[in-house]
């Protein structure tokens, strides 16, 4: 939904480099992101208030469960944005979008089915895919869970997994890292190919 969206909302907007008045490209890019910012935090209040009544996370702190969907709201926005401007339409754009963030998810799961061939390093590469990186998180959760303690702010820097040294931590920076470089690249890509 937020690709498309971003995607109308280029192309609707007026460009300065074409000599009409508007608002300077920072100034719109960071409206934009305010704007979709709002939305996504009305989605986690009501997510995890359904979370808190349903008990799916009963061993769990919200505070923790709040900056991990917080993140992950975060990057998913810049994600949006990063591939909004893969597209010139935004019926295309809501077409190939999802498509495209399902296949970015696709190596997280040959990371769970390596997990024993593979290292600290090879899961923070593959987690530069914002997907990779949710995903070792949610497992963190559920492990944690499994075990009846929770994530909790004590544990939020260690593994429930024996000699893995990636924690639910790593995970929420990775997300922020790759929230960074997909802005950049957004902000690039508008200002190269407008």
């Amino acid at each position: 939904v937020l690709v498309p969206s971003q995607r109308n909302s280029v192309d609707q907007r007026n460009l300065p480099s074409e000599g009409l008045h508007g608002p300077s490209e920072g100034l719109w890019f960071c409206c934009v992101k305010v704007q979709s910012g709002g939305g996504a935090l009305q989605f986690i209040i009501l997510k995890m208030s359904s979370m808190q009544m349903g008990d799916l996370l009963p061993y769990s702190d919200p505070g923790v469960v709040f900056l991990f969907m917080g993140s992950f709201a975060v990057v998913t926005i810049m994600q949006c944005f990063l591939l909004s401007t893969a597209f010139n339409r935004a019926n295309l754009a809501a077409a190939c979008g999802g498509i495209i963030y399902f296949t970015l998810y696709l190596p997280y799961v040959l990371c769970v089915a390596w997990q024993d061939y593979i290292g600290y390093g090879a899961k923070v590469f593959a987690s530069l895919l914002s997907p990779v990186a949710f995903g070792f998180g949610c497992e963190y959760f559920s492990l944690f869970e499994e075990q009846g303690v929770g994530i909790q702010w004590s544990n939020l820097v260690s593994s429930p997994l024996e000699e893995d040294d990636y924690s639910l931590r790593t995970a929420i920076i990775m997300m922020y890292v790759d929230s960074f470089l997909y802005g950049l690249l957004t902000w690039y890509i508008e200002s190269v190919f407008p």
